[in-house]
């Protein structure tokens, strides 16, 4: 889900995909500093579902090989359109998130800033009716360092050869076979470990704020949940999501969401047998 906080400036894609034995989401950022990064962004999701027909990706080893293969695709799309005026140092940047699901593994890979957020399939139960649970945890550490009071990504995809000795970060998850699993890959736009405030209250104790768009993403998958039995459709709540979001001028950026629910979570939800195969 891809929302655009301006029609003439929206950089943010998402594509899903599936291949022999998995199936994922792939979200990218293109990075406003640099020339054609809606385009870079565009195409890069776009790659990687083209790939997904063609190459296993169902290891870590896998997504590492995947983001060596789109940097230099990408380079040989778009290196022979640059203008004279534009170097590749400038132009075609993004980040890139990719999650995929096996039968066994929740593998998710990225280069750049974002999150992805992880919980159990029963988060909500133990938590109150609104906010954050305490399960929930973000594995996305930003490759960003600080120039100048600025946030800088070293990683990232794009056309220069500077970034092709840095790997994508990859986490390995083991699915939980008892209550399932939720994942959510987002753009800056939406959370970004990188831009979280804090500061002190009156008594010198430190606090880190936790964003209000991170809220409101659990109110309405504990909706999603709560209608299951009903066909609750998991792409138009997270259609509303963005839109409340919107509504609530919560959005930084373009904001861009793909979310993965496996199917012992569904199951837990409504109540019925743990599955053995992959959701």
């Amino acid at each position: 889900m891809t929302h655009k906080k301006d029609e003439q400036q929206n950089e943010d894609a998402a594509a899903a995909f599936s291949g022999d034995s998995f199936h994922g989401v792939a979200i990218a950022d293109g990075l406003g500093s640099y020339a054609n990064s809606r385009e870079a962004a565009q195409y890069v999701v776009e790659q990687v579902a083209a790939l997904a027909g063609s190459l296993a990706l169902r290891t870590a080893a896998d997504l590492r090989q995947l983001f060596a293969r789109i940097r230099l695709d990408l380079r040989q799309e778009f290196r022979p359109r640059l203008g004279a005026d534009q170097s590749d140092e400038e132009a075609f940047g993004t980040t890139l998130l990719v999650a995929v699901e096996t039968e066994d593994e929740l593998i998710a890979a990225y280069a750049g800033n974002g999150a992805i957020w992880h919980f159990r399939g029963n988060v909500y139960k133990s938590s109150k009716a609104d906010g954050i649970p305490w399960g929930a945890v973000n594995y996305l550490i930003p490759h960003s360092v600080n120039v100048k009071g600025r946030e800088s990504l070293y990683n990232l995809v794009a056309l220069s050869e500077r970034f092709d000795n840095y790997d994508p970060t990859v986490i390995t998850i083991t699915k939980d076979r008892e209550f399932g699993d939720v994942l959510l890959l987002c753009t800056d736009g939406i959370y970004s470990a990188d831009q979280v405030l804090h500061g002190t209250d009156a008594q010198g104790d430190l606090w880190i704020r936790m964003d209000a768009s991170m809220v409101s993403f659990h109110n309405h998958l504990r909706g999603y949940f709560a209608g299951l039995d009903q066909d609750s459709d998991l792409g138009d709540v997270m259609r509303k999501y963005v839109h409340e979001l919107k509504g609530q001028d919560l959005l930084e950026d373009d904001a861009t969401v793909g979310v993965i629910v496996t199917q012992t979570a569904v199951n837990y939800q409504l109540g019925k047998p743990i599955p053995t195969e992959a959701g």
